[in-house]
């Protein structure tokens, strides 16, 4: 990335600012998405959820060639694991992601071709140079939220995948900012107490067929 003076620098930001702004005032996505990527696809994060049978998957890319608010490869890394918490049931209790599970952060060679952002051409002097984070979590059931924390510098949108659904559902969080709530049911073969209940039914079961046998076999003792 080629050197920045601080009166660019801070012109820079106040544009992501304002355009920031204007996406908190956007519901419908039509508008903003375009506004935000004549700016550069890569300022800011991209998330990516997806939920399957209660387990959530999340996918956060960061472009250290094209994003301004981030430097070199180590402030990527920060990036990826301090722009996205979760907040998890009725209580609202908050976590990092890396303490519910790992966080896998390794190099990325392309954009994710499905993401609801359009597709700026990539420009030779600004290189993209992505990293990835994957994590995948089997929640509770109940309600979950992600949120972009308060202390954050970071833009990110987050969308979710959903195979055959269109149009796209997406939100774009700055700091502050909290998705929709996330209802999580994991479906009944998942649920430990049910499989927990099927093995006392089958030892009981088990159990019962061995006494009736011996009772078979004590009275044909007895009539012989």
């Amino acid at each position: 990335m080629e050197p920045v003076g601080p009166g660019a620098a801070l012109e820079r930001e106040q544009v992501m600012r304002r355009l920031r702004f204007i996406a908190r005032l956007f519901t419908g996505g039509v508008a903003v998405l375009p506004l935000l990527a004549q700016a550069h696809d890569g300022e800011f994060l991209q998330a990516r959820f997806e939920a399957r049978h209660g387990v959530l998957h999340l996918q956060i890319i960061a472009d250290y060639g094209g994003n301004p608010m981030i430097a070199d490869e180590a402030e990527a890394r920060r990036a990826l694991t301090d722009s996205l918490r979760i907040e998890v049931g009725e209580s609202k209790t908050q976590h990092r992601l890396d303490e519910l599970a790992p966080l896998t952060i390794a190099p990325r060679a392309a954009r994710d071709t499905q993401s609801p952002a359009p597709q700026n051409e990539t420009d030779p002097r600004h290189p993209h140079q992505l990293l990835a984070a994957s994590w995948r979590w089997s929640a509770p059931d109940g309600e979950v939220r992600f949120f972009n924390p308060e202390t954050s510098q970071q833009t990110v949108l987050f969308w979710v995948h959903e195979p055959g659904v269109s149009p796209t559902r997406w939100t774009m969080l700055v700091a502050g900012d909290r998705t929709p709530t996330i209802a999580v049911k994991r479906p009944w073969w998942k649920h430990s107490w049910l499989w927990g209940a099927l093995i006392v039914a089958g030892i009981s079961a088990g159990v019962a067929a061995w006494r009736h046998l011996r009772r078979d076999d004590g009275i044909a003792d007895h009539k012989s």
